[in-house]
């Protein structure tokens, strides 16, 4: 069924049936089949409603609404609004700045090009922001937003999300479940939210604070500064045979609220004697306990001791005591 130059209304009813809206702003409605609608040039309104169904905006500012059954919804070019409906959809957006809203069931969101909001609601949901500055929003399900590109946002709703900003300067926020936060390249910003969450910085001068729970943070590669917030948090100075930094670079983890009290953990690649402890030390503002590699291994601070963290408003710490934890 073809629409022509003018702007078409097109309906179909039983059967599997192709629509191709062509010139003009389309509106183009599927009902009890799986259909394949085609928006053409123009801005275009596709209507899946019951079946599985194919929606194609194409040129233009397009609306496609899947409905009913597992659909798939590409936007093409133009800023196009994508809506998904019940059960297990796929919407790509393709270039534009785009509107991808998922709906109902497991869904898989691919926003490409521009800058693109996305929204799960129900279900697992995967979610790709592509290049541009990205808003990704989870909800109710155990979702996976990837940020992509560029300066992006991501939320993570209720569930026990994995998020990841991936490159670019980004703002990451678990809110509730036990989630788990990566940054990726650039300087980023991460929240853990109420529950048991992981926050790893990666590359980059990042911020990452805890929230509530008892949570793990390691700031990666960078200037990093960790925050726990409430709960027995883990600080990560050093990972299996992986150093906080070990390249001689200013690089080093400013931990801001240790509290051996809540029950918090220093975590450090090695043995006791593989480093030294200093008081009173100070960088611009902060001032507590410096951990040090010990380069030379014989015990005593020097300058050709590199500094991997600063444990902020802390005196008398003890390299030995419970609360250190050797890998």
């Amino acid at each position: 069924l073809y629409g022509g130059y003018d702007n078409d209304k097109l309906y179909v009813s039983t059967g599997n049936d192709t629509v191709y809206g062509e010139m003009g702003d389309d509106s183009l409605y599927g009902d009890q089949g799986n259909e394949s609608l085609e928006g053409g040039e123009g801005y275009d309104r596709l209507y899946g409603r019951f079946g599985n169904d194919t929606l194609l905006g194409q040129d233009g500012d397009d609306t496609l609404w899947g409905h009913e059954g597992d659909d798939t919804l590409s936007g093409g070019e133009g800023s196009d609004q994508l809506f998904g409906g019940d059960d297990n959809d796929t919407l790509v957006g393709e270039a534009g700045n785009d509107l991808l809203h998922g709906g109902d069931g497991d869904d898989w969101l691919d926003a490409g090009e521009g800058y693109d909001k996305i929204y799960t609601s129900f279900g697992n949901d995967i979610a790709y922001g592509g290049l541009g500055n990205d808003n990704l929003h989870g909800d109710l399900g155990d979702d996976q937003l990837y940020g992509g590109d560029d300066n992006d946002r991501l939320y993570g709703g209720l569930g026990n999300d994995n998020l990841y900003g991936d490159a670019g300067n980004d703002r990451i926020s678990g809110n509730q479940g036990e989630d788990s936060l990566l940054g990726g390249a650039g300087n980023d910003r991460i929240y853990g939210g109420e529950e048991n969450d992981t926050l790893l910085g990666e590359a980059g001068y990042d911020l990452l604070h805890g929230g509530d729970g008892d949570d793990l943070l390691y700031g990666g590669d960078g200037r990093d500064t960790l925050t726990g917030g409430a709960g027995a948090d883990t600080f990560v100075i050093g990972q299996g045979d992986v150093y906080y930094n070990s390249d001689t670079t200013y690089d080093y983890a400013l931990i801001v609220d240790f509290n051996i009290g809540d029950g918090d953990q220093l975590q450090l690649q090695g043995e006791a004697s593989d480093y030294v402890l200093r008081d009173s030390v100070t960088i611009g503002s902060n001032q507590g306990t410096g951990v040090y590699m010990d380069t030379n291994s014989n015990g005593i601070f020097d300058n050709t001791d590199e500094l991997i963290s600063l444990v902020r408003d802390t005196t008398d710490l003890n390299i030995n005591d419970s609360y250190w934890n050797f890998t």
